[in-house]
């Protein structure tokens, strides 16, 4: 029933979980199972630079909290965060790819997109072919989920193939 799976994840719980399922599923139809991942360069999450400086992805410590929101991070140019954001994209895709692997999955390929996260999903799903598209409910989202709608609803009411929702 379903040839081409795909699922998005930002690195969380959430996410994680929508791997491990989407992983299933493409095991059970021996299906080709994309893992993607979108980050912005502009706007990396304080979560994701701490896992940066854990990972040992940077050579510094990543900025943490400061009292007027900002931080040596916030001083970069767009090229200076690049190399940063990459690396974290591609550690979020080698551990997601580990979690379908536990499963069983087989066929798995990676990719990392870029720009606003629903629509590169759904400009994702398309030029895939993909037939079924995995999300967890939320991840690492900012305030701004609430008020304008999640990534996973705005997903599930423009994107052309059948989405299944993990909680």
């Amino acid at each position: 029933m379903f040839r081409n799976i795909l699922v998005a994840t930002d690195g969380s719980d959430h996410a994680t979980n929508a791997v491990r399922l989407a992983a299933d599923i493409a095991k059970h139809y021996e299906a080709r199972l994309l893992i993607a991942n979108v980050i912005s360069s502009w706007d990396v999450p304080q979560e994701l630079r701490q896992m940066a400086e854990v990972e040992h992805l940077i050579d510094q410590p990543a900025p943490k909290l400061f009292p007027f929101g900002r931080s040596p991070f916030d001083q970069l140019s767009l090229e200076q965060r690049y190399p940063l954001v990459e690396a974290i994209s591609q550690r979020l895709l080698e551990r997601a790819r580990g979690a379908a692997e536990a499963v069983g999955a087989r066929n798995i390929e990676t990719v990392s997109l870029e720009g606003a996260a629903a629509d590169a999903i759904i400009d994702c799903a398309k030029t895939s072919g993909a037939d079924l598209l995995v999300l967890g409910t939320r991840g690492l989202g900012r305030v701004e989920g609430l008020v304008l709608g999640s990534v996973s609803n705005k997903i599930s009411r423009l994107a052309a193939c059948p989405c299944l929702i993990s909680r």
